[in-house]
């Protein structure tokens, strides 16, 4: 995980001071500031972005963690970007954070970043797709669920620059990594592999 630069660990304490965070809540706003740092590099997303903090929420609930606990995710994200839109305002730029790195092309050349794009108009066509072939909401619920992980998986990039490698990759990593999903594989694979050939 991602250790917090000493500088906004300050900074932030001083915001939630300054926005009247509780002291006993305080460590738990660090805890998932780190988390939401750490969440926001992996997948690439821009920190500051409110769609991010979106994203980690949504992350957050497939983990299965209570709402009480993403609600209290969500507002020490709130208190981050306040404290990061008001710091722009003041010095018309941001804390640092860990860089992200560009992709890498097969050529070796830097790859333009795609990343966090907009998914809804997929959800939309797989609603509508499941209406015409009259399937039930369960087969929606499920499959909207399969496309959300690949979602996270391929980062939110572009789905019109995806290929058939990304969804080979990710039945993969279903299959390799994730140690949970091996007993249900099979039925795993069908429902994956048909909502994203959706």
């Amino acid at each position: 995980m991602i250790a917090l630069p000493e500088k906004l660990t300050q900074a932030f304490n001083a915001h939630m001071v300054k926005c009247g965070v509780p002291a006993p809540l305080q460590s738990h706003f660090r805890k998932w500031l780190r988390f939401y740092v750490d969440f926001c590099h992996k997948y690439r997303h821009p920190y500051s972005d409110p769609a991010s903090l979106q994203l980690f929420v949504q992350k957050l609930s497939d983990k299965g963690q209570p709402q009480k606990l993403r609600v209290q995710a969500q507002e020490a994200v709130e208190v981050y970007l306040q404290m990061l839109a008001t710091k722009e305002r003041k010095q018309n730029k941001t804390l640092s954070l860990p860089a992200m790195q560009k992709e890498e092309t097969p050529t070796g050349t830097k790859a333009q970043s795609y990343t966090g794009k907009d998914w809804r108009w997929i959800y939309a066509k797989l609603e509508e797709e499941i209406k015409v072939r009259h399937y039930s909401k369960r087969t929606l619920q499920s499959y909207r669920s399969w496309i959300r992980k690949f979602q996270t998986f391929v980062k939110s990039r572009d789905a019109h620059i995806l290929t058939p490698t990304e969804v080979r990759d990710f039945l993969t990593y279903l299959a390799v990594e994730c140690r949970a999903l091996r007993q249900i594989w099979s039925a795993a694979e069908n429902l994956s592999g048909s909502s994203a050939l959706l």
